[in-house]
């Protein structure tokens, strides 16, 4: 999902990433200062089609996510590096010295991914642009 204002070119170039069946694309004046506020409502609006919402890091998603997993219930889970299986990741702790494997229940999966793989593009992917 692309959400900002003027992102056609966006969405395109998200269009021709390998392994991308569909991108949803929210246009609007109303999202081109990219306020937490209102992206997360628009997650949560698209979130029950989907059971994994990840972001690329950035200080819009670390602003979003953690609202958008509120409004669905759900804890976000930050700093991903890996997707071992659908409700399974591994995270960094311990500044960086050990890495968690994490089991996740809740219905929605919340996370801006540190480290988004190709084999992990399978996923709904949902990220901020403003060209």
């Amino acid at each position: 999902m692309v959400i900002g204002k003027n992102v056609s070119e966006a969405a395109t170039h998200a269009s021709k990433v390998k392994n991308v069946s569909k991108v949803l694309v929210v246009d609007n004046d109303a999202f081109a200062n990219g306020l937490a506020e209102d992206i997360s409502k628009v997650v949560q609006e698209v979130a029950p089609k989907y059971s994994h919402i990840l972001a690329p890091p950035s200080n819009s998603t670390k602003n979003f996510i953690p609202r958008a997993a509120a409004l669905l219930n759900s804890s976000p889970l930050t700093d991903i590096i890996s997707v071992v299986d659908e409700s399974t990741f591994k995270r960094p702790v311990y500044a960086g010295n050990a890495i968690a494997t994490v089991k996740m229940s809740d219905a929605h999966k919340v996370s801006h991914h540190f480290s988004l793989h190709e084999r992990d593009l399978y996923l709904f992917i949902s990220c901020t642009s403003s060209y």
